[in-house]
Parts: C-alpha cells; structure tokens; sequence
C-alpha cells in the first residue's frame, strides 16, 4: 500500500513524497523531469520527507545540474514524423493531429518554461513517440534482421527508464519509443545491438565480434549515444 502527496517547497520547487509500507528508511532521487521524489516509511508524517529535502538542498542542486537543461521550443521534431505547434491559449492542453502535437498553452507558461506545461508537453511527447515509433521501428527491425540474416520472434516499442532496448530468451525484442529522438545512424546501432543478442545472449567477445560484422563502426556510434543519451533522457517524465 502507498499514498502520495505533492507539496511545494521554495528553491526547490513540487516535490511528490511516497509513504509506503515495508519501506525502512526516507530515500530520495531526481526524476529526469527535474522533479525531487521522496519514498518514506508509511508511519511517518509528510512533513518528514519535506525536512529530509530541505536537509539535502546543496546535494539537490549539485545533482540537477548534472541533467541536460531543456527548452520546449515552437517547431522542434518529435521523432521522425512530428512536429510541434504551440498556440497562445488560456489553459494548457494537448492535441495530436495529422503529424503535427498541438500544445495549447498561455504565452507566460512557454516563456517561463513553467512545470505545467513542461510536464504536459513531455506527457504528450511520450505518448506520440511511443504511438511513432510503434509505427516505425518494427518495419526497421524487419528490414535490418533480412539483410544481415537474423531471426526473431516478435518486436515491441514502448518508454523505458534505464535502457535503449532489450531481447529476450525467446527473442523478443523490445525498443525505447525515445530512440526516435536519436539519429538514423543510431537507431540502426541499437537495433544491431539487439539482433545480435538473439545469437548471443551476453556480452561476450563473441557478442561484440558479431556486433562489428554488421556495424563496424559501433565503437564511436556508443561514443555517440552516451554523449546524446542526457539530452533524450531530459525529455523522460
């Protein structure tokens, strides 16, 4: 069982404190949102978790600035398909329609890059990613798997937190909707990369040797992909 309360607290901003029963101590971590989340014994009052906060403002600043800053900007791609169209209105709302997302939102909140609208535009931005590249991405995996000879049982696309793709025992494979905010270049990397666990399912010598029969230069395109990955990660939420 849990109940979550947000509350505001200055210089920090929405903080979303979680009590939760079987949890033994207060603990705390930055979403890629910016947003500070707080997981604490179901016992103890929320005023706790504020003051637990407070007590780790100089950490809470020295590690949000480590995420890559975002500005949601008028004409930015959403993947590979969309584009984005801010129109001045008098509440925030989202609309997707014939490849463009449509963000409705007052001109104070988009120069002001406000939370509400920041969360509402990367809200919006997920599901149409996710929806793309549902689209897009299995048609890719189907043409890379025949023109390098590989096999595999299903391909699904969806957000997930901590990496780019996976593949299963069963082979099957399973994409980031976010990797469409990557280059061509990579997408194509990360989906060797999953094609090739399908006949290794390790990261062995082997793996690695079959990774560069298809993708030689795989080496800087990881270089690459770790550069970019803060930069996609800060559109998380």
């Amino acid at each position: 069982m849990a109940t979550t309360k947000s509350e505001y607290i200055a210089d920090i901003g929405h903080v979303r404190i979680t009590k939760k029963r079987g949890v033994k101590r207060i603990s705390m971590r930055i979403h890629s949102s910016g947003e500070v989340r707080v997981s604490q014994p179901y016992y103890l009052p929320y005023s706790a978790g504020v003051y637990f906060v407070k007590s780790h403002a100089a950490w809470l600043v020295k590690q949000r600035n480590k995420i890559a800053p975002i500005t949601i900007t008028n004409g930015m791609a959403i993947g590979k398909r969309l584009t984005l169209q801010i129109v001045d209105s008098d509440t925030i709302r989202t609309r997707l329609k014939a490849g463009t997302l449509y963000v409705y939102a007052p001109l104070q909140d988009v120069q002001n890059q406000t939370d509400a609208y920041v969360i509402a535009t990367k809200k919006a931005m997920k599901r149409a990613l996710n929806k793309q590249a549902k689209e897009i991405i299995p048609d890719r995996v189907d043409f890379l798997a025949r023109q390098f000879g590989y096999s595999y049982k299903s391909v699904h696309c969806k957000p997930l937190r901590s990496r780019w793709g996976s593949c299963s025992n069963k082979k099957e494979l399973t994409f980031n909707c976010y990797i469409l905010m990557l280059p061509w270049e990579i997408i194509d990397y990360i989906i060797m990369h999953e094609l090739s666990h399908t006949k290794h399912m390790n990261h062995s010598t082997q793996f690695w040797d079959e990774v560069a029969s298809t993708t030689p230069d795989y080496i800087l395109l990881r270089k690459q992909l770790k550069a970019l990955q803060p930069g996609v990660h800060a559109f998380y939420v």
